[in-house]
């Protein structure tokens, strides 16, 4: 199991850096095929507009999503409709995230950077999983924030 989960970074490691390099045939969105079958999502150097959210990366029912403010970016977690959503992030940040709700779950924010790794799941109901990185900077000195990230659907 902890075997599968560090090659599913692994790969998401490099899907991220094919999206940061251009490398292969790498476009934000691309959707690459990872050891065990889940699905490898990356995508890099997304600009989003204070005031304004995106989703960055989306997979097993679950969505990875930035959004800016004048304080900087933030990049919260978020499931589909009322179903509870359990999430566990670590980032420079916020330092340790350990929680489970049917609402946006906050796991990183910025001035200046921050850069973290994250695993959400669901616990009841149809299973799926978001697991990755991510990496948000500005949103203090402009009218926009940068959000990158990867991750492995399952």
């Amino acid at each position: 199991m902890i075997r599968q989960h560090l090659r599913n970074h692994v790969v998401a490691y490099v899907a991220l850096f094919f999206a940061i390099t251009g490398s292969a045939a790498a476009v934000n969105g691309i959707d690459f095929r990872a050891a065990g079958g889940g699905e490898v999502r990356a995508i890099s150097g997304t600009a989003i507009k204070v005031g304004e959210e995106q989703v960055l990366l989306r997979g097993g029912g679950i969505k990875l999503v930035g959004r800016c403010t004048r304080n900087g970016g933030v990049v919260s977690i978020d499931g589909s409709g009322d179903r509870v959503l359990t999430a566990y992030s670590v980032s420079e940040q916020l330092d340790k995230v350990k929680r489970s709700s049917s609402e946006p779950i906050k796991i990183g924010q910025s001035p200046p950077a921050d850069r973290g790794d994250f695993n959400a799941f669901y616990n009841e109901g149809p299973r799926g999983s978001l697991d990755g990185s991510f990496l948000a900077y500005g949103g203090f000195q402009g009218d926009a924030c940068t959000f990158e990230g990867s991750a492995i659907a399952g």
